[in-house]
């Protein structure tokens, strides 16, 4: 069963947040996209470069968020940056959640620096007395 890619996603809030950071940090955005099967939610984000212990992601009330921060490395002092376009600091994405949800099985893996939120729908049987 294939993907079922969303443009405009009912159950992600109007007031996502953009990134929020402390005055002293540098603040990115990483790109996610927002997936759909029968059974599953997924949510995907590039972060390439972090590592599992980078991110951190959290569950409160109907909000999912995930933040973390890509540090730039200082390897030698033989260089100087002439140009630099890749995005570093912190960064937080929050997401509101349906409330069809399993929260306690949501899963999480970071894998060739791309994260991939599963989250499972729960399934609401309707019964008919008298039939």
């Amino acid at each position: 069963m294939g993907f079922k890619f969303r443009v405009f996603f009912p159950w992600e809030s109007d007031f996502e947040e953009e990134g929020v950071g402390l005055p002293d940090q540098d603040v990115w955005r990483p790109p996610a996209d927002v997936m759909e099967t029968e059974e599953f939610f997924f949510i995907r984000m590039e972060l390439p470069g972090l590592e599992r212990e980078d991110v951190e992601i959290s569950v409160t009330g109907e909000r999912l968020q995930i933040k973390g921060e890509r540090r730039f490395e200082k390897k030698t002092s033989h260089f100087k940056v002439v140009r630099s376009e890749i995005p570093y600091g912190f960064f937080l994405r929050t997401f509101k959640l349906p409330k069809d949800i399993k929260i306690e099985e949501i899963e999480a893996k970071l894998v060739k620096g791309i994260l991939t939120v599963k989250i499972p729908k729960r399934k609401i049987d309707i019964r008919i007395d008298g039939e």
